[in-house]
C-alpha cells in the first residue's frame, strides 16, 4: 500500500519517482521499488506507459476503491463481519484525543 499510496498522491509516478519519496524517511533499494511496481502492474493494479528509456506507472483503481476493499476485507476476516467489534477494538486500545472523538461522534450522527 505504501507504493500505492505514493502514486495516488503523485497521479502517476516513475521507479526513480517513487524511490526517491520513500527515501526520504526509510532506505530502500531501488530495484525493490522496480519489483514492487511491476508485481502490482501485473496484479492489473498500475498501467504501464513508456517514456522515452523510462516507464510510467498510473494507478488503474481509485484509492476509495482499493481502501473500501480492504477494510471491508479486513473487518470480515478479522472481526467476523462486525464493523462494531472494530470500531470497539478501536476505541478501547487507542488514545483517542477530544478532537477525534468528536469526529467519530459526527461521522456516527451523519450515517
Amino acid at each position: 500500500m505504501e507504493i500505492m499510496n505514493h502514486l495516488w498522491d503523485l497521479g502517476s509516478g516513475t521507479v526513480a519517482d517513487v524511490h526517491s519519496r520513500i527515501n526520504g524517511y526509510r532506505k530502500v533499494a531501488y530495484t525493490t521499488i522496480m519489483t514492487v511496481l511491476k508485481k502490482l502492474a501485473d496484479k492489473n493494479m498500475l498501467r504501464i506507459e513508456k517514456e522515452g528509456l523510462t516507464y510510467r506507472y498510473f494507478p488503474v483503481r481509485s484509492e476509495a476503491e482499493v481502501k473500501g476493499e480492504l477494510a471491508d476485507s479486513f473487518v470480515s476476516s478479522v472481526f467476523q463481519n462486525s464493523p462494531v467489534q472494530l470500531v470497539q477494538n478501536l476505541v478501547k486500545k487507542e488514545k483517542l484525543t477530544e478532537s477525534e472523538i468528536e469526529e467519530i461522534k459526527k461521522l456516527i450522527e451523519n450515517l
